[in-house]
């Protein structure tokens, strides 16, 4: 794939498939990745002549946890966009439910913050986005940094289960209750779910087995 593309890139020609007449085409080629090409060049891995041939204007676009400014201008456009699309009247976050979204990491850069939104919106009930809006592991991150701590850890047994901080050298206490609410929160990934509760994977299948889950 990477000749074939080097190809119209170069060349300026396609070939259709099941074809074997060349179609000239006139393009502009936008390419983004997460991945660092240059080491991937190196490697051998992606070709050195098609690195060049794209990397004539690039552009760096940091992380989100890079761009912690730009967090609440996104909120409030997907706020707008999911308003739109759902006809609820939800118009903002509560103070506390913007502190957490300002301190999160963000890891999978802004879908995920998108689909942060998304998931507040199935939940509220009111105007504006309360904490127990908030994903799980978000909620998580919160009590583990001692980000509004106190309201989350008050939000209740039936809301959120919050998971102990493991002391060093001490082994991680995770409910029954926690373990299906995370569960639950990540759709059955299990891959997922043990990194929301700080475990492994194979400690989390030992948990599941140990609490009849499986």
């Amino acid at each position: 794939m990477q000749a074939k593309l080097l190809r119209v890139l170069q060349e300026r020609v396609i070939v259709r498939v099941g074809d074997n007449h060349e179609i000239n085409v006139d393009v502009r080629v936008v390419i983004a990745t997460n991945k660092n090409l240059r080491s991937l060049v190196t490697k051998g891995k992606f070709r050195e002549d098609l690195f060049y041939r794209l990397n004539v204007f690039p552009i760096h676009m940091p992380p989100l946890r890079e761009r912690g400014g730009d967090v609440p201008l996104l909120i409030e456009h997907f706020i707008d966009k999911f308003r739109s699309r759902t006809g609820k009247p939800i118009t903002s976050c509560s103070a506390d439910a913007m502190r957490i979204l300002m301190a999160y990491c963000w890891p999978g850069n802004v879908r995920e913050l998108e689909n942060t939104i998304e998931h507040a919106f199935v939940l509220c009930r009111t105007g504006e986005i309360q904490v127990p809006d908030l994903p799980y592991e978000l909620r998580v991150v919160a009590v583990r940094e001692g980000i509004c701590a106190e309201k989350v850890a008050a939000l209740g047994e039936q809301t959120f289960h919050p998971t102990p901080v493991r002391a060093k050298g001490s082994r991680l206490t995770v409910t029954r209750e926690a373990l299906q609410d995370a569960l639950a929160q990540h759709d059955g990934n299990k891959a997922a779910t043990a990194r929301a509760l700080g475990i492994s994977k194979v400690g989390l299948w030992k948990k599941m087995k140990r609490m009849g889950m499986m």
